[in-house]
């Protein structure tokens, strides 16, 4: 049901129509052909994983004619050159589902090897979490890295199972460390996703049948869309670009507006559970600040986590930041008539604030005066 018009919508007949179009280059919709440095790489990742999900109502239906052409456009990750960072798990993804789909590349002379993720989990640092080029360590750890992992694992259930799985129990509990009912200790960039946080936490469910495992996913997946929804993060059926609502100050010049689709991946994994399973029916269990007061030390990561119990309150302290005063830049209206004129974003960058502060707090998320709002 559309939310708009409140009209049935035929999401199968449209996620159909926009596969042949898009990988069809004499289509006018034609996506384009994917070139080195593309976004398109990172696009052709969750293109997969939704010819994955939809594999019996989609794949299956498909002609060998079209199964052909789509997994010739999406396979052109295979000759592309990517930065040296999460970017390198895309083309892994790739061609891990259509290693489960059980398609065979004729066009390839040797069997895809994943390179790419040999040398991206060169990063690996601790407790779950990796170095992110060129940043450091972020939240995409548990929106896109962690994701990612779960999806190969998903797909590929034998492959690297030993330290696959000790990097999404690792993640997921530290992960947990960074959510509560009173907000998330955000940092970095793309801030926009910050409802796919809970993505680790709910990814361990998979692996972890119990029901306290179970309980505290939903939990955490709970906390965090009640949180943000309560603080205007959804706008005309879609999420706002900001860490409440819609805040330029905050999205990155590389975001453009369905950037932000990326929050829903907690809902993905969730959704992937049946109604009825355990993860929808195992009482929930109270995430770590709702129990006691805690402090990790993580000296690979650079980051001290404390939470205290009585407040609700959970902070990030990065003790080499030299914490000097740090002004958050504003989205001017020079720059706003910049943007209309030249057609293309002149926000501010606002780096400082995302990477340098010396503590990241759930109470004054990104130094923002209450009641946070831009």
């Amino acid at each position: 049901m559309d939310p708009l018009t409140h009209k049935p919508v035929g999401l199968v007949a449209i996620l159909r129509k926009g596969l042949l179009a898009g990988t069809d280059p004499d289509c006018p919709s034609y996506w384009g052909e994917i070139t080195d440095f593309d976004q398109r790489i990172v696009e052709a990742a969750d293109i997969a994983r939704v010819l994955w999900l939809t594999r019996e109502q989609l794949w299956i239906k498909f002609s060998s004619a079209e199964q052909h052409q789509i997994a010739a456009w999406l396979l052109g990750v295979n000759t592309t050159v990517t930065p040296d960072n999460n970017w390198l798990l895309f083309p892994v993804i790739v061609n891990f589902v259509f290693d489960a789909l059980g398609y065979v590349d004729v066009a390839l002379t040797a069997p895809y090897r994943p390179s790419g993720y040999d040398q991206f989990k060169k990063d690996y640092l601790e407790r779950g979490w990796f170095f992110d080029r060129p940043e450091g360590v972020d939240y995409y750890n548990a929106w896109g890295i962690t994701y990612d992992i779960f999806w190969i694992h998903t797909l590929r259930p034998d492959f690297d199972r030993g330290f696959i799985v000790t990097v999404l129990e690792q993640s997921a509990s530290l992960t947990a460390h960074l959510i509560g009912p009173k907000g998330i200790p955000i940092m970095g960039r793309s801030i926009g996703y910050r409802t796919a946080i809970p993505v680790p936490v709910i990814a361990r469910s998979f692996i972890d049948k119990s029901a306290a495992t179970q309980g505290m996913a939903r939990r955490s997946m709970d906390v965090v869309w009640r949180y943000f929804v309560a603080h205007d993060c959804l706008r005309n059926g879609t999420l706002t670009q900001g860490y409440f609502e819609s805040d330029p100050r905050f999205v990155d010049r590389y975001s453009g507006p369905g950037s932000t689709h990326w929050g829903l991946r907690s809902l993905v994994l969730a959704f992937m559970d049946r109604p009825g399973s355990p993860f929808w029916t195992a009482p929930e269990q109270p995430l770590p600040v709702e129990v006691a007061d805690y402090r990790l030390d993580l000296p690979k990561l650079g980051w001290v986590i404390e939470g205290c119990k009585d407040t609700g309150r959970i902070a990030i302290h990065i003790p080499s930041n030299k914490g000097a005063a740090i002004t958050l830049q504003a989205h001017t209206i020079f720059s706003q008539i910049g943007e209309t004129i030249l057609r293309r974003p002149l926000r501010p960058y606002n780096h400082a604030i995302k990477y340098e502060c010396r503590e990241y707090a759930s109470d004054n998320p990104l130094n923002l005066a209450p009641p946070y709002r831009p």
